[in-house]
């Protein structure tokens, strides 16, 4: 588990050394590191100004949960809708969607969960 604030110089570098240790291939790695950088982001900016991750290895894939508690809830659908190209902001958990085999998001009276799942391969 990684707590973690504005600065995500260290989310990155936890997601890069952790996901290669836990087998996951150096394209996906990539991948996996701009995905949670994004969410960790959305985490800072509207959650409560910081937030944690856990990653884990879960059968044939890796799991990252980003975690805040404060701000404001997230929808389920999060993402699923393309954004409205006009918009200076809100690409991101759309993009995120597209680039993770699986993205969750939970929120209830106590924090915000979004869980992304990556294959391995």
């Amino acid at each position: 588990m990684l707590p973690f604030g504005a600065d995500l110089t260290g989310v990155r570098a936890f997601v890069a050394d952790t996901a290669t240790a836990l087998g996951l291939a150096p394209h996906r790695t990539r991948t996996l590191v701009f995905a949670v950088n994004e969410v960790a982001t959305n985490a800072v900016q509207h959650g409560g100004g910081t937030g944690r991750l856990v990653l884990r290895r879960s059968g044939p894939r890796i799991v990252a949960d980003v975690v805040t508690t404060g701000g404001t809830e997230a929808a389920w659908y999060l993402g699923y809708l393309p954004p409205d190209p006009r918009q200076a902001r809100g690409q991101g958990m759309w993009a995120v969607r597209h680039l993770c085999d699986l993205l969750e998001v939970h929120t209830d009276q106590e924090a915000t969960t979004v869980r992304l799942h990556m294959g391995l391969d």
